[in-house]
């Protein structure tokens, strides 16, 4: 059986202009967050009284 994974991605990649031409310079990844902390859910205007 064949298990499947979540790899979201959180990516921040730098690119280098050289002449006429775009060079990738840096890539970064990191797991996508999930859980949004209580002060983060607040910051982002979370309604913690609906039902």
């Amino acid at each position: 059986m064949l298990r499947l994974r979540d790899w979201s991605l959180r990516v921040t990649q730098v690119y280098r202009r050289q002449g006429a031409e775009w060079w990738l310079v840096h890539r970064h990844a990191d797991p996508l967050v999930r859980h949004i902390g209580l002060a983060a859910a607040l910051a982002r205007g979370a309604n913690l009284d609906k039902k």
